[in-house]
């Protein structure tokens, strides 16, 4: 049975209560917008973007949201926002897959009113919800606060149930009882000198990619984008 707006807003504000319990310096993540991410059609897939931790630059104190950050308001706002790659690789790639896996030249700029939109339709965590830092995280930091936030991720996946996972360099640190690979098949893309790997089942996709915000000299914007792009479109094209 399909799940109602009032009880999937009921546990998204569940969840956000769950986190801040924890750690009262959170970014808390999750769906953007309930109402858009549920009420997709059913020809779109529901996606969620997982990531190691929040990018607290320009940001002190506790108390803020993604769900604040990523509203259209928002981000009209501050426009500036969309000059940090990792947003700006999230909402292209997100808005290509909710517009039939468009190409890479023909999304509309960042700064377009219809691209800005997408960040409410999509799903967005990350396994460290404190206050983060800028640049790279050492594994272990991200180990140790992926036992304080275990359950809370899991519960996350369960409730948002998205057709298309993105693993932003993430997937490692998850154990079997968080995320069950056993009956998924495993594949992988190559494009030039990279790979990246995926897991399919007829019910959901989950890719294992570079960070978003990956630096050019390790694989290019666009490279990024193609590949995730091509393995949802095969998947989602697969599965009809």
């Amino acid at each position: 049975m399909k799940k109602t707006i009032s009880k999937f807003e009921e546990e998204c504000a569940s969840l956000e209560k769950e986190i801040r319990k924890i750690d009262k310096n959170t970014a808390v993540d999750g769906v953007i917008n309930p109402q858009k991410y549920l009420n997709l059609p059913i020809d779109k897939p529901r996606i969620l973007w997982v990531l190691k931790e929040p990018n607290t630059e320009g940001k002190t104190g506790a108390g803020w949201s993604y769900q604040d950050l990523f509203s259209i308001n928002n981000l009209i706002a501050k426009p500036e926002l969309l000059g940090i790659q990792t947003l700006s690789q999230v909402f292209y790639v997100s808005y290509s897959i909710l517009n039939n896996f468009m190409e890479w030249e023909e999304v509309p700029h960042k700064s377009r009113i219809e691209t800005i939109s997408i960040g409410e339709q999509i799903a967005y965590i990350n396994i460290n919800k404190g206050l983060g830092g800028i640049g790279t995280v050492s594994d272990k930091k991200i180990e140790d606060e992926y036992l304080k936030y275990r359950d809370i991720l899991k519960e996350q996946i369960d409730v948002y149930n998205p057709d298309i996972i993105i693993f932003g360099n993430t997937l490692q640190y998850f154990d079997e009882d968080v995320i069950d690979l056993k009956d998924f098949i495993k594949d992988s893309i190559v494009t030039d000198k990279y790979k990246t790997t995926y897991f399919k089942s007829d019910r959901r996709l989950m890719i294992w990619a570079y960070h978003p915000g990956a630096r050019a000299n390790t694989i290019s914007q666009k490279t990024y984008f193609d590949e995730i792009v091509s393995i949802s479109k095969k998947w989602w094209e697969s599965r009809k």
